[in-house]
This record gives structure tokens, sequence and C-alpha cells, in this order.
């Protein structure tokens, strides 16, 4: 079974960890997570590879809100 691309578009490094424990501690080998600090970052990543899920802070030093 292939893992789970996630996209984690997240600054605070504190929550990027907690994330990366999170899915540790749940599924091992079952995520390969990929973490960007900035939404522009997020969109160009996405435009290289694909992701299963996105997971999106909204509140990003180069973006806020749900625009």
């Amino acid at each position: 079974m292939e893992p789970i691309q996630l996209l984690l578009i997240e600054d605070a490094p504190d929550d990027v960890q907690v994330i990366k424990d999170a899915l540790a501690a749940e599924g091992g080998g079952a995520f390969r997570l990929t973490p960007v600090s900035r939404l522009a970052d997020g969109l160009q990543h996405l435009a290289r590879e694909s992701a299963d899920l996105v997971l999106l802070d909204l509140k990003l030093p180069d973006s806020e809100g749900v625009e």
C-alpha cells in the first residue's frame, strides 16, 4: 500500500512537530509528510507533485483567512 501523500502548510515549527509526532504514532509509514511554511511554497509543491490531503493553516505570513 502506498503512503498517503500529505502536504502540511504551517509556519509554526512546534505545530509541525506535533503533527509529525501524531502521524508517526498513528501509522508510522502510512503517511509521507511534506511540510512547507508559506502558501506560495505549498502551491509550488502542488504544481510539481500531487497530494492526497492538504492541511492548511489559515494564518500564514503570505496569506490569511479562507481567501
